[in-house]
């Protein structure tokens, strides 16, 4: 190839290479936002927040704080006592919320149920711990596996129910720590669509008729089962409406009043709502602009007079609401 030809072949890849940053360049200025910081891909929640839902229908009634680096779990006992999991304990207060009690663990546990006599059973890590009304320890269960994630349990009578994150499923035990069997796993057959799980949030709850539901934060749905593992009816949708759940995974926590209503809460899009029992949504108990930037993993809990307690690990505070009277002005 003599010099002629190279230089031209030089030249025409030059001249391409140039025209094709300088034709980049344009676009990027010419298309480029006013504000240069702003990403045209960020997940935008604008007008969402603080979508209206009519008159409100709930309000804080009281709160107290709780002196930790970490709230992480929320129960309500028999008797209405509170008791809130902190980094590697567990305070109790009276329903007035005041500290009548700490319990001192080897780690943080992740969630919290208390049956009748007033026993406490706690997600360590990876496996379930019963300690009694004074905080001695009664047992330690073996856990399921190495991949195991422990994030809700649920109590009925002589059964204890375990969400699972890890496994994406929930355990059932007896009460002596005894496994029984595996529920909600995937099964065309039983029309189980089984949990979708992408993060560690993953909730059960039992009902008045002692029922379980469970979380499909995934699939943005609660479903409803049978003690045997049947499927028996589910609700919810994925919508960014105050109607539905948004995000990844949502809701992220639930609870259930005395008449068969749940009260869910959400992160990221930080709400908590209230659902008649077939899954209609009927109030908005707090929105978004009544929670800080960055609130999240409201744990949820609700006592004998209907009340809602939420632990705002945010603010440090544990936070009760009460439906307002139709009476008052």
């Amino acid at each position: 190839m003599n010099d002629i030809l190279k230089n031209t072949i030089t030249t025409i890849i030059l001249t391409i290479a140039v025209g094709t940053v300088l034709t980049v360049g344009y676009r990027l200025v010419t298309h480029a936002p006013e504000d240069l910081s702003e990403n045209p891909f960020e997940y935008r929640l604008d007008g969402l927040e603080n979508e209206d839902f009519g008159p409100p229908t709930y309000r804080e009634i009281r709160q107290f704080e709780v002196k930790t680096n970490r709230l992480r779990a929320l129960a309500v006992g028999r008797n209405d006592e509170i008791y809130v999991g902190v980094e590697r304990a567990i305070f109790l207060f009276d329903k007035e919320g005041c500290l009548s009690d700490r319990i001192d663990l080897p780690a943080t546990p992740s969630c919290i149920a208390v049956d009748d006599q007033g026993d406490m059973y706690l997600a360590i890590r990876n496996h379930v711990e019963i300690y009694d009304s004074i905080g001695t320890k009664k047992a330690t269960w073996e856990r399921y596996g190495d991949e195991s994630i422990l994030t809700s349990i649920a109590i009925k009578e002589s059964l204890v129910f375990v969400a699972d994150a890890g496994n994406r499923i929930v355990l059932k035990y007896d009460k002596k720590g005894l496994f029984l069997e595996r529920i909600g796993g995937k099964n065309k057959d039983r029309h189980i669509p089984g949990f979708i799980i992408p993060s560690p949030y993953f909730d059960v709850a039992i009902d008045p008729d002692d029922y379980l539901w469970v979380v499909n934060p995934g699939r943005h749905s609660l479903e409803k089962y049978r003690d045997n593992g049947d499927l028996i009816a589910s609700w919810g949708e994925c919508s960014m409406q105050i109607r539905g759940f948004c995000g990844c995974c949502n809701p992220s926590h639930i609870a259930i009043l005395s008449d068969g209503s749940f009260v869910t809460t959400e992160k990221r899009l930080v709400r908590v709502k209230r659902y008649n029992p077939v899954g209609e949504l009927t109030a908005v108990v707090a929105g978004t602009d009544q929670f800080e930037k960055d609130t999240d993993g409201l744990d949820v809990a609700v006592n004998s007079k209907g009340e809602i307690l939420l632990i705002d690990d945010k603010k440090k505070i544990v936070r009760i609401f009460a439906e307002i009277d139709g009476d008052q002005d």
